[in-house]
């Protein structure tokens, strides 16, 4: 991440989350992405400007990441979008 920037941090643990992921499953298709495109279809044009600012909530990280450790995808994913249009 040092030689392309931390700024290209989400795309390149998107790649190698999805390889793991399929690795893991056989092949089989993620079942959160369609829900999630459409997520963002839905929500897109509600997000504040400068929502991927440098701020951040310790508070609504530790909430989402106990979602996320206790096996609730679908209720972090809401989560986060809620998060991020507040």
């Amino acid at each position: 991440m040092e030689i392309i920037g931390w700024q290209q941090a989400e795309p390149v643990l998107r790649f190698v989350l999805r390889d793991v992921y399929s690795m893991g499953n056989r092949g089989k298709a993620d079942p959160y992405f369609e829900p999630n495109l459409a997520r963002i279809e839905r929500e897109l044009d509600r997000l504040p400007a400068g929502w991927a600012g440098d701020g951040y909530n310790r508070g609504a990280t530790l909430e989402l990441h106990a979602l996320l450790r206790d096996g609730r995808p679908e209720e972090a994913c809401e989560l986060a979008m809620s998060q991020l249009l507040t």
